[in-house]
């Protein structure tokens, strides 16, 4: 009966990790694919873009640039994903907190990474543009999934 007990709080807590875990690594990947896609069309353009560093634009428009792509693409993931992958609503709140965080920092230390090799920087290797991107993402995802 103990041990009836026992599995049945593992699963619940294995559960919510996959639950975190799939809205993390989703948001994560769409990132990826977006700063894959930026530094593709930059090494298409050639000498365009690379007169243009994005530390030039201005950190505002840079922002909400990432998250109006951010929120396009979650309408995108909402067509692809129509439920939530956190089904409890307490946790769907502090996914939308801990999530953005998440990947900000991710995308700061991608940033870092890329500058120490000495690779072009993006606009979203940036920490609040990553943030941003990320948060409106899960705002679309919060508010039209079931």
């Amino acid at each position: 009966m103990l041990q009836c007990g026992m599995e049945e709080i593992i699963a619940a807590i294995l559960g919510f990790l996959w639950e975190c875990l799939g809205e993390v690594v989703l948001q994560l990947a769409v990132e990826f694919f977006v700063e894959l896609l930026v530094r593709a069309f930059g090494s298409l353009l050639g000498d365009v873009t690379a007169r243009q560093d994005p530390r030039r634009m201005h950190p505002v428009g840079l922002f909400a640039l990432y998250s109006l792509l951010g929120a396009t693409l979650g309408v995108v993931s909402h067509g692809l994903f129509p439920a939530h992958f956190i089904h409890q609503a307490s946790h769907r709140w502090l996914n939308l907190i801990i999530t953005p965080l998440i990947a900000g920092g991710f995308m700061a230390w991608l940033g870092c990474w890329h500058d120490k090799h000495g690779r072009r920087v993006v606009g979203l290797d940036r920490f609040f543009n990553g943030w941003g991107f990320a948060m409106a993402f899960a705002l679309v995802r919060y508010f039209w999934c079931r």
